[in-house]
Parts: structure tokens; C-alpha cells; sequence
């Protein structure tokens, strides 16, 4: 069992760090440790965090070594995208001339970079620039009361052209 001395400036610095930090990674840790401040029991902290225990006891231990800076430190940045060095281009291209479709703003982004990329990549991308797709609907046309009258008197089921009784 890991023994970790908390003082109250320790244990509120700890609630206010879980409650603000922005990851939910770093969320979780702070919580486990959090609830290590409150003398809640191990088995309890990874039931409720939904971790295993020797997850838990990395967390007492980047704690003990290097407090809320260590715990709240981010490791896994993930792979940059190619398209960021295109960034800037593609969002002028696509702000002057906007893409009907994100099939278009792929095309469009490949034939400027040469880098291929899937729908949804795409989609995250252009979302990450600050632009948004567009939602676009059909607009009706000019309709002819008349002509839609005898198209439903001439095409439509018998059954459909009733109108329909409510049960009473």
C-alpha cells in the first residue's frame, strides 16, 4: 500500500485541477488521486474510475514523484497531419471558392497537395481550419395548384387520396 501524505492546500489544489483540466485522461488521474486524498479505499477508486490497480498505483506514483505538474502532463500528442503544412493555403483556396460538397473540398485539397485523404479526415480537418460544411436543402419550385390536383386525381391510389377518419 502506497502512503501519500496530503495537506489541505494539496487536496484542493488536486479538486480544482480535476474539475478544470481541459483532457479527460488527466481528469480520471486527478480524480483517482483526489479520492486518495479522502481516504477512499483502492478497490473503491478503481471501481468508480473504472481502472485497473496498477494503473492506479502509476498514477500514486507520478503523483509522489512530481505532484499535480506530473499527473497533468500530456505524453501522447498523436501524429501531425500532413495537410497542417498546407494549412493556410487550403483554408484561402476553400474560403474563396467554398466546396458544394466535402467530396469537392477533397479534390480540390488533393489536387493542391497531392495528399489524399477520406471523407471523415477531411471533414475533421476542415473543422480543425475553423470552417464548416454547409447544410443544403432542395428548394421547391414554382407549384401549379391545379396540375398537382389532377396528378393526385389521375396517379395516386384510391386509398391514398382519402382523407383519413380517426377512430372515435
Amino acid at each position: 500500500m502506497i502512503r501519500i501524505e496530503f495537506d489541505p492546500v494539496a487536496i484542493d489544489a488536486l479538486y480544482q485541477a480535476q474539475l478544470e483540466h481541459s483532457n479527460p485522461r488527466i481528469r480520471k488521474k486527478l480524480m483517482a488521486v483526489y479520492m486518495k486524498s479522502l481516504d477512499v479505499k483502492h478497490a473503491e477508486i478503481c471501481r468508480i474510475c473504472r481502472i485497473s490497480w496498477p494503473m492506479l498505483l502509476s498514477y500514486f506514483k507520478e503523483y509522489v514523484s512530481g505532484g499535480i505538474d506530473k499527473l497533468a502532463e500530456i505524453r501522447h500528442e498523436g501524429h501531425p497531419s500532413k495537410l497542417n503544412d498546407f494549412a493556410q493555403e487550403i483554408k484561402n483556396m476553400l474560403v474563396l471558392n467554398p466546396p458544394a460538397t466535402l467530396k469537392e473540398a477533397r479534390s480540390k485539397i488533393n489536387e493542391l497537395t497531392g495528399i489524399e485523404r477520406s471523407i471523415p479526415q477531411i471533414w475533421s480537418f476542415l473543422r480543425r481550419l475553423g470552417l464548416s460544411t454547409r447544410k443544403v436543402g432542395g428548394v421547391p419550385g414554382n407549384v401549379d395548384p391545379q396540375e398537382q390536383e389532377r396528378f393526385k386525381k389521375t396517379n395516386l391510389s384510391r386509398d391514398l387520396r382519402k382523407p383519413r377518419r380517426r377512430n372515435e
